[in-house]
């Protein structure tokens, strides 16, 4: 698929990436650079993951080989970044969080294409996050917890999320 998404290459020198995140530079399928952002503050267990580890969720981190793969549409359309600090996020439905362990989701948009989505969830997968103009971009969950947040930042001329894949 063809669109100028291959023809600007990323300016990774003209946006904040957020010092909350440790950050790990990846390849979308299309061969651009993206970075996936893994929560500084995961080592931190909240009182939501102690009650879901007390029921035998730190146990999910080794499942993840037996995971049932799934290949889902969506439609997360972006918004332009809060004026505060801190990221409201949407939720997704029940379906889709049903499919996808995804609890909720934020999808910030901001000038020359510049994009950040971050999401929740409860179960480990290898997500792919598809985006309107074909490309897509992988981010690994190992041990999924309700309060740990994970982002992938990405320059994308269309950066709605129209299709989420796990395995």
């Amino acid at each position: 698929m063809s669109n100028d998404n291959n023809r600007i290459p990323p300016d990774w020198s003209s946006v904040h990436l957020s010092e909350d995140f440790t950050w790990t530079d990846a390849i979308s399928s299309n061969g651009r650079a993206y970075k996936i952002g893994t929560s500084k503050d995961s080592t931190t267990v909240s009182t939501a993951d102690q009650t879901l580890g007390a029921k035998g969720g730190d146990a999910r981190a080794t499942a993840l080989t037996n995971k049932a793969p799934f290949d889902t549409k969506v439609n997360w359309t972006g918004k332009p970044p809060p004026e505060r600090p801190g990221v409201v996020f949407d939720t997704p439905t029940a379906e889709e969080t049903a499919t996808t362990s995804i609890t909720k989701y934020a999808l910030l948009t901001a000038w020359l294409h510049y994009n950040e989505f971050h999401f929740c969830c409860t179960e480990p997968y290898s997500f792919y996050f598809y985006d309107k103009t074909g490309d897509y971009y992988g981010c690994n969950v190992f041990w999924a917890r309700p309060s740990t947040t994970h982002s992938v930042a990405y320059f994308s001329s269309d950066p709605t999320i129209v299709r989420v894949t796990g395995k």
